[in-house]
């Protein structure tokens, strides 16, 4: 997992796409030096979307359920993730995850990630968890 919480994070990444998206994202949010600066989160290849680092979306990490109390795939499970967009230049999704309505992480998850892990993909493409929103306009 990569944790990007101020710009010196920022300049660490190496040159990429989903760079030059977070530093529009970032641009977006924070309008003077005195913003508090959005929360970043890279998911890596060789992560436990389920362990303990994901801990503060919930009890089952990226696969928790709003009340962290369902199992993904069944009736009552409801993602917590305010949209899931696929960026589909970037092959990559955009969540966000408001805690307490006003702290925000956006959360940044491969499309082969997702593809690798049924649940996953679940969580964040199926229509009875809201499906797809269209990509944040920058």
């Amino acid at each position: 997992m990569l944790i990007i919480t101020h710009q010196h994070h920022l300049d660490a990444l190496p040159a990429s796409s989903l760079k030059d998206h977070i530093i529009a994202r970032h641009h977006q949010l924070v309008e003077t030096d005195d913003d508090i600066p959005p929360i970043f989160i890279i998911v890596e290849e060789d992560d436990d979307i389920t362990g303990p680092y994901y801990a503060f979306i919930g009890n089952r990490g990226l696969l928790s359920d709003l009340m962290e109390t369902h199992e993904p795939r069944r009736p009552e499970f409801f993602r917590p993730y305010e949209f899931v967009s696929l960026i589909q230049e970037l092959a990559v999704f955009e969540l966000l995850n408001l805690v307490n309505g006003e702290d925000a992480f956006w959360i940044y998850i491969s499309k082969s990630i997702a593809d690798a892990n049924a649940d996953l993909k679940w969580v964040l493409t199926d229509e009875s968890q809201g499906g797809l929103s269209n990509p944040q306009p920058l």
